[in-house]
């Protein structure tokens, strides 16, 4: 069930209309974009002959991966919204990030890079992520901080 209101915006001509993203599609662009990000930590980990469990045991080098699965997001970020409005797992689930307030696109790379370092941080608290279901709007604390909401986009 949707409760949040749907907005129209004129895209060349066509009507699109803009709701507040299911829950599934917000899942699933967020794991896609997870992974994605976490290819880079672990090939040079690799490299260096570290293996995940070594993450695991020293919070040093945990931290330390987080800090630089933070920065390559946050790099994702400047290059992927102003041209999909999100990243990746947005654009595959067709999602789009918008202004919180106007519900305009954001296309700023610093939204982008914002939102990317904001999300890598907040993940491991999970509660930031657990705060989608107790909002109309579904923000998760990332969502929130950085004035943004993800929206789907539908053709009528």
């Amino acid at each position: 069930m949707n409760n949040a209101p749907n907005m129209t915006s004129n895209n060349q001509n066509s009507k699109i209309i803009l709701s507040v993203a299911p829950y599934y599609k917000r899942l699933g662009a967020f794991l896609f974009q997870l992974l994605l990000s976490l290819i880079p930590i672990f090939l040079i980990a690799y490299l260096l002959g570290y293996n995940f469990s070594d993450f695991i045991e020293n919070i040093a080098l945990f931290a330390l991966g987080l800090i630089f699965i933070g920065v390559c997001s946050s790099g994702l970020g400047v290059i992927l919204y102003p041209v999909y409005q999100g990243n990746i797992g947005h654009k595959l689930f067709n999602l789009k990030v918008v202004d919180a307030d106007t519900g305009l696109s954001i296309h700023s790379p610093s939204h982008g890079a914002l939102r990317g370092f904001l999300k890598v941080c907040l993940v491991p608290l999970l509660i930031p992520i657990l705060i989608i279901f107790i909002n109309k709007k579904r923000q998760t604390l990332w969502d929130k901080m950085s004035n943004t909401r993800v929206v789907c986009e539908k053709n009528p």
